[in-house]
């Protein structure tokens, strides 16, 4: 986690990407992105709550993840949601290390798109149980594991969707190219 509270930026930005664990200094990435007429690309699910106070100042973007791999995964349980309504969710977990706390904003952001209650999603913050259950390598200081499970109304069907990111270079990468896509879309 980096963060610049006083940015010092000789040459103009292709956007502001604000990735911190805190909204404390969100306030400031928007000016910086007002005053260089560039996107922000907000990463942060704890920052969530402030977008529609900063809406009009600068040309947000929110993303609960940036991971392009789940992002995909998402869209494809929105897509099968879609076409399954009278599916019954049978499970729904998300796996975190211990460090992480709260609820993961990806699993919020599935949970809202087929109207399902966070409440219900079991939240597992159990290293050794994820190295030894999920094959999350000991080095590993960050993982993610998302499973949903549908099954239809007798539970003679059921279709599973899993996906598993170890480390943060997915989030890095997907949120550079998000950016780019971003600025990409703006100079068009």
């Amino acid at each position: 986690n980096v963060s610049i509270t006083e940015p010092n930026i000789d040459m103009k930005p292709d956007a502001v990407i604000y990735a911190s664990r805190s909204n404390d200094y969100f306030a400031d990435a928007v000016p910086v992105a007002r005053q260089f007429a560039v996107p922000l690309l907000v990463v942060s699910t704890d920052v969530k709550s402030q977008l529609v106070k900063y809406r009009d100042q600068a040309d947000i973007h929110y993303y609960s993840n940036t991971s392009l791999h789940t992002i995909d995964f998402m869209k494809d349980i929105e897509a099968f949601w879609a076409q399954h309504q009278e599916w019954q969710i049978a499970s729904f977990s998300e796996w975190h290390q211990q460090s992480k706390k709260g609820m993961s904003g990806t699993a919020i952001a599935i949970a809202e798109s087929i109207s399902y209650d966070t409440h219900n999603i079991e939240m597992i913050r159990n290293d050794d149980r994820a190295q030894k259950e999920r094959n999350i390598p000991e080095t590993a200081q960050a993982y993610a594991i998302h499973n949903i499970t549908f099954a239809n109304h007798n539970d003679t069907a059921r279709r599973v969707f899993s996906l598993t990111t170890v480390g943060r270079d997915a989030y890095a990468m997907g949120a550079i190219e998000i950016a780019l896509k971003l600025t990409k879309r703006k100079d068009h």
